[in-house]
């Protein structure tokens, strides 16, 4: 075989991208990876954390494209079990819904507060006072327990997985 045609030899390969939180992380990680040399493609599917590349043979072996990856915050890794899959995505779905009953519980109670206050339905303007103060500090309660999961009480982070901009 000449040399010409095992250089334009392409070769694709599929990987578990760890620690994306977004849409815009897949992007990230794409646009990064595209820029590598011998690398043609690169997709980032976020919803099942997968990578598909194609390019050159050396350019997208595992232990090339790790380290660039890792600069980025995230883990890149051999393309899980499917097993494996169905229960981080269960985890994940399950800690994406409390977060939503905890966001949709605040957002009710303000809604809920500012009625009862532009309707003038408390009893007394103290009681207003307090409502108000209480609805409006709500969102920033439910604000922090999301962050609860990324920085600890100094604001050290907590979650190594997560990608450092975040920090």
């Amino acid at each position: 075989m000449p040399v010409s045609d095992a250089l334009n030899k392409e070769e694709e390969q599929l990987y578990t991208l760890h620690g994306m939180w977004c849409t815009s992380c897949a992007l990230a990680v794409e646009g990064s990876l595209k820029r590598l040399e011998g690398v043609h493609e690169v997709s980032v599917h976020y919803p099942s954390a997968a990578l598909c590349i194609s390019g050159t043979p050396a350019a997208v072996q595992l232990p090339t494209l790790a380290p660039k990856v890792k600069r980025l915050g995230y883990r890149l890794t051999e393309l899980e079990p499917v097993a494996d899959a169905h229960g981080r995505l269960e985890e994940e779905s399950r800690y994406l819904t409390l977060r939503l009953m905890v966001g949709s519980l605040f957002g009710m109670w303000t809604m809920l507060a500012s009625l009862l206050i532009y309707a003038g339905a408390l009893p007394s303007e103290r009681i207003e006072l307090v409502v108000a103060w209480v609805s409006g500090h709500s969102p920033y309660l439910s604000c922090c327990s999301q962050a609860c999961r990324f920085t600890g009480p100094g604001g050290e982070r907590c979650s190594p997985s997560a990608p450092a901009w975040m920090f």
